[in-house]
């Protein structure tokens, strides 16, 4: 099974963003498949928080690894893990580069919503059991986490491509959140302890070809 990770750069006074930092750290990682299939195989990658240039090294990334699962990450000012159902055709919010699309359409007459093509219950079922802080959640935002995740679905419904894709928040690096909730945060470790988890579980529930 082939993944593709995706992580964010850091954005506004936030110093560094787990999600990218996972996306790294996980980036050449080879598993072995706990379904005893074919071995399963990372790429990471980091993607800049803009609106104008996230799209391109995205869908280029999809497009070139082809791979079977598209596993997109991003933080979120919660304490806990969502694993998110839908994506809305709605942006806002300033980006890295200054830039705010006021309430614009992703996609110019595209679908209001798009829902998650991963087994979301299936993943939090599985990181509950293993003690993780973790909740379904209807609703990704309207900032970059929603964009992206919108426009992998968008991509993957237009060309009919055979990819689950969804995507995932989590906590702030403890570190980084310790002035503003009493370092409730997560560590870089959490963070690639339960997105592991997360690709196993897909390893698991891999569709019948």
């Amino acid at each position: 099974m082939k993944v593709l990770i995706t992580g964010f750069e850091p954005f506004g006074s936030w110093q560094r963003n787990p999600s990218g930092e996972t996306a790294r750290s996980l980036d050449g990682i080879t598993i072995a498949s706990p379904a005893n299939l074919s071995p399963i195989t990372i790429t990471g990658i980091v993607l800049p928080v803009s609106y104008q240039h996230v799209t391109r090294p995205l869908l280029t990334a999809i497009d070139e690894l082809q791979p079977d699962v598209v596993l997109s990450l991003g933080q979120a000012t919660t304490d806990w893990i969502r694993v998110e159902r839908v994506a809305v055709n709605h942006c806002e919010g300033s980006d890295n580069d200054g830039f705010d699309p006021q309430g614009k359409a992703i996609i110019q007459g595209g679908p209001e919503t798009y829902y998650s093509l991963l087994p979301v219950d299936e993943i939090v079922q599985s990181l509950s059991h293993d003690n993780f802080n973790v909740q379904t959640s209807d609703s990704a935002g309207t900032y970059l986490c929603n964009y992206i995740m919108y426009t992998v679905l968008h991509h993957i419904a237009l060309h009919q491509l055979k990819i689950r894709a969804g995507f995932i928040h989590a906590a702030p690096l403890r570190q980084e959140d310790a002035d503003t909730s009493g370092g409730k945060g997560m560590d870089l470790k959490e963070w690639i302890e339960f997105t592991t988890k997360i690709v196993e579980v897909l390893d698991k529930e891999k569709p019948a070809q």
